[in-house]
């Protein structure tokens, strides 16, 4: 029996229901702070990056879930159905994009941080950093952060 994917799911939801993510008042929302080491973006990888981040956001506001999947990992552990369940759909779809902030890499790695700010439709907001990274193929996939 398989319980991570069960369990990663419940944490999931967990998170996008608002778990110290969220605050009733817009105004209070702040982007995210890169950390000390983060390395701000050329350009055009900036603005390809803020176009991947709005691309995977907005596939969630229109509850185009078959767009959402496209940024699914190929390799991932998980299948996009234990992750976005029906639950997690009505919880996070039709969300409001409120900022992006200036993509950055950390450190080696391939991943790409996109600063966000959400609201969903219950009103809570939600800042995080949502990560992911370009294939070499040119394909986006979203790695967490949301």
């Amino acid at each position: 029996m398989k319980i991570i994917p069960p369990l990663f799911a419940l944490i999931t939801v967990i998170l996008l229901a608002g778990c110290n993510t969220t605050s009733p008042h817009r105004d209070v929302a702040v982007l995210p702070l890169p950390p000390t080491n983060a390395v701000l973006l050329a350009p055009p990888q900036s603005a390809e990056a803020t176009q991947a981040a709005r691309s995977f956001l907005q596939a969630v506001r229109n509850k185009d879930w078959t767009a959402v999947a496209r940024f699914w990992p190929p390799k991932a552990q998980s299948h996009f159905d234990d992750i976005f369940t029906e639950q997690t759909k009505s919880l996070v779809g039709g969300l409001e994009i409120v900022s992006l902030g200036k993509p950055y890499n950390e450190g080696l790695h391939t991943w790409v941080f996109v600063p966000y700010i959400v609201q969903f439709k219950n009103g809570g907001i939600q800042t995080n950093n949502l990560r992911i990274e370009k294939q070499t193929d040119g394909h986006w996939i979203w790695e967490g952060g949301f």
